[in-house]
């Protein structure tokens, strides 16, 4: 409401810019707040906004007697003038990096979101924000750093899937990743530090009297007249473009490497993620030409031209072309010794330099692209923290890896990315030590014996307060479900018009024996339908632990990404739920949609690789179909058997079982019972 949009990008409704231009002179506060409600609306078109009304601001304040000033008339006509000038607003392109200019004076701080769009720098929105008292106190070095995680909070939403470059003109935050934060991760610093770390961003220099638009915001001659709130940099802005700028790679929090530990010049690779150590980071270097070279991109042509770039992958790229390979002792370096083991298994398809790998029993091969060093820190990225990766375990993260790309030490190198994730760090849980022993629940094909359970999660502007969830015991195939309540109506709709059509009606339904599933609604559904209704032990709910603990995990996953992405839980169950059916699994060793559909899914991440695929024809695909699942599901039954044999000896060690006969005397405990303190139970 009310904007225009158009195929050029975002403006402001004329009919409400005309109303802003004849607003009359304010005469009281009340008026005052009026016109800032209505200029608030529109203040992602006016560059420096909180800079320019932060004089009215002030006649807002309790206690603060209505006098109007010169310097609150210029607030007034500069509003004015930039409402009616306003430019219009491109829209964004998720599929290209973002620029975020960003910069701070004595009392706010502000930014400006651009992206280069055929060629030409356009703006795509406009921020700013008021320091309070305590922040007007603090060093220039802590203010153009709050800066920018102030601006990267307020840009989320455009920032948290794409790369993007930070543009500041205080030259000393070049400097942040030599701060260890795993020394003293307590400071205000170290914390920022941490926050910004999920994020995939590079950090440049220009001078303030370079950088003619976020510089800008703080250099309004007739806001800053007051000594106390003029900026040391006090020189006009000018639009010219510097010659050169500083450009410093920001890699994952921890991950440091040091210049002895690679063949090659660690400033051009500075990406590369191969050891944890203690070392501190390189120091930036200077580069020429556009930032957006600099910044990473998963399209095709980009990794054909890393791997192009990357002086191992050229030279082994020369191999796979001649199909001729050196004798090891003539292979100099110790990568390139690492390339030349799977020579055999090596292939170029569509022009990428590919291993071709065996898989678990039963499923196709697959083409694994090979990673340039300089693309690893990114791939991780994207394995371990998009919405439809999941912040997985090492070993899951791992099996989803080799379904799509390959590099040498890779699974060090994701067991060292996993361990030093903020976002697992915070919200893993520790494992209850008691435990009771284990009886293992029999399944012999899909969809026979069928778990379900509903969990309870925040209410969301959709009205969803509760989600469904239905799993497989054989595949552990997951569908889960939002729901507004959970009458029992709603959970046999749920049941009968979404999880049946697809994979047809089961031989057994398990559940916690809650009242929409003990419900006469439910009784006639199974029993027209014909499926036994099974139920755990009263007060017991580990009896249906394999939903249980993917409810665990569910919330575990939903809350990293809201707290990595935003936003609410219904809009990320479909990708939390794609992530888990298409890891593989550990007690199967095969991933849920495989089991199901008897081919592995095409993910987001395997678009963004470029994975190619192996050739089928429709002649022979029902054939080899049916060979894949009677392979896998041979090869499932000995695996399930081994891991049930191993679950019940690591589950059962430490219980006390003692069966009970016949005749003894037992107490009996009631939990259900109100007890006082100090009562016996």
């Amino acid at each position: 409401m009310g904007h225009i949009v158009s195929c050029d990008g975002l403006k402001l409704d004329p009919e409400n810019i005309k109303c802003m231009c004849e607003w009359p002179v304010p005469t009281a506060s009340s008026q005052v707040r009026a016109f800032l409600g209505l200029c608030s609306y529109y203040r992602r078109f006016v560059h420096s906004y909180a800079f320019i009304a932060h004089p009215l601001h002030r006649l807002t304040q309790k206690d603060v007697a209505f006098e109007w000033t010169d310097e609150c008339s210029a607030a007034f006509q500069t509003l004015k003038d930039a409402l009616t000038s306003a430019p219009i607003m491109a829209f964004p392109n998720f599929y290209q990096p973002f620029i975020l200019s960003t910069d701070a004076s004595n009392y706010a701080v502000g930014s400006v979101l651009s992206q280069v769009q055929n060629g030409e720098e356009r703006v795509i929105a406009y921020a700013s924000h008021v320091l309070t008292r305590a922040e007007r106190k603090w060093s220039t070095y802590d203010k153009e750093f709050w800066a920018i995680v102030w601006s990267v909070r307020h840009f989320q939403y455009y920032l948290s899937s794409n790369p993007f470059t930070i543009i500041t003109d205080h030259r000393p935050l070049l400097s942040l990743r030599k701060m260890d934060v795993t020394r003293d991760p307590t400071g205000q610093r170290a914390r920022w530090s941490l926050e910004l770390d999920p994020y995939v961003w590079t950090i440049i220099h220009k001078e303030g009297q370079r950088q003619g638009n976020a510089d800008a915001m703080s250099r309004i001659p007739t806001l800053t007249q007051n000594p106390e709130d003029t900026e040391e940099k006090s020189q006009p802005p000018q639009g010219d473009p510097p010659a050169s700028v500083n450009l410093e790679l920001k890699t994952a929090q921890g991950l440091n490497v040091t210049q002895s530990q690679l063949p090659f010049d660690i400033n051009t690779s500075a990406q590369v993620c191969t050891s944890l150590t203690d070392s501190s980071a390189p120091q930036p270097e200077d580069a020429d030409g556009d930032i957006l070279t600099h910044t990473f991109s998963s399209q095709r042509g980009y990794i054909l031209a890393e791997q192009s770039a990357d002086p191992v992958l050229a030279e082994v790229y020369t191999w796979v072309q001649g199909n001729k390979i050196p004798y090891l002792r003539k292979v100099k370096g110790r990568l390139q010794r690492k390339r030349w083991w799977p020579f055999p298994k090596l292939m170029i398809s569509d022009g990428l330099l590919c291993k071709q790998a065996n898989t678990a029993t039963g499923k196709p091969s697959v083409l694994q692209v090979l990673i340039p060093q300089k693309l690893i820190t990114e791939t991780l990225h994207m394995l371990h923290g998009n919405p439809s990766s999941g912040h997985f375990s090492t070993d899951r993260t791992l099996s989803k890896a080799l379904s799509m790309c390959y590099w040498p030490s890779m699974r060090s190198d994701i067991d060292q990315f996993c361990s030093v994730c903020p976002t697992c760090e915070a919200y893993r849980k520790p494992v209850p030590q008691n435990r009771a022993p284990i009886q293992s629940i029999q399944a012999h094909r899909p969809f026979q014996f069928v778990c379900t359970d509903i969990t309870e999660l925040p209410l969301t502007s959709k009205g969803n307060r509760y989600g469904l969830v239905v799993q497989d015991h054989f595949t552990k195939y997951v569908n889960a479900f939002p729901m507004h309540d959970q009458r029992a109506q709603t959970v046999a709709e749920l049941l009968y018009e979404r999880f049946m059509p697809e994979h047809g009606v089961p031989e057994e339904l398990f559940s916690d024996q809650g009242r929409q599933f003990e419900s006469e609604i439910m009784q006639t559904v199974c029993q027209r339908l014909q499926i036994q209704e099974k139920g755990t032990s009263p007060y017991h709910p580990r009896g249906n632990g394999m939903v249980e603990q993917f409810n665990r995990t569910l919330k575990e996953q939903l809350a990293k990404l809201i707290h990595r992405f935003g936003g609410e839980w219904d809009h990320f169950l479909p990708a939390v739920v794609l992530s888990f059916n298409s890891t593989p699994h550990s007690s199967t060793g095969y991933s849920p949609y495989f089991l199901v559909h008897g081919q592995e899914p095409c993910l987001p991440a395997a678009v963004s690789l470029s994975t190619p695929g192996l050739q089928r024809t429709p002649q022979n695909y029902g054939a080899e179909l049916v060979s894949r699942l009677d392979a896998a599901f041979e090869a499932l039954h000995f695996h399930r058997e081994d891991q049930r044999l191993r679950h019940e000896y690591y589950y059962d060690r430490d219980t006390r079982f003692k069966p009970y006969e016949g005749g003894d005397l037992v107490w009996m405990d009631d939990p259900t019972a109100q007890r006082k303190k100090l009562e016996p139970n």
